[in-house]
């Protein structure tokens, strides 16, 4: 079994966060929001991909780093920083 965080920024409906995380393969995800402003309707799709397309059971969303505190992951993902022009 592999329990995965999922780190989304502002971007929760990104593809390629989404991707990483069905290649990663987890059986449990747990996201965490580190943007305050994230529309409720985003999370909801990120979180009907994640499980429609891994298989994985989102078990919780997490708004604050913090609150992680103890526990273990086999993976951490988060969502690539565009680069730079």
């Amino acid at each position: 079994m592999s329990d995965l965080l999922a780190i989304v920024e502002d971007t929760p409906g990104d593809e390629a966060l989404i991707e990483e995380i069905v290649r990663r393969r987890p059986r449990r995800v747990t996201v965490l929001v580190e943007d305050r402003t994230t529309d409720e309707d985003d999370l909801a799709h990120l979180i009907h991909e994640v499980e429609s397309r891994s298989g994985a059971v989102v078990v919780g969303l997490v708004g604050d780093a913090d609150q992680l505190e103890g526990w273990r992951f086999d993976r951490v993902v988060r969502a690539r920083q565009p680069l730079a022009a």
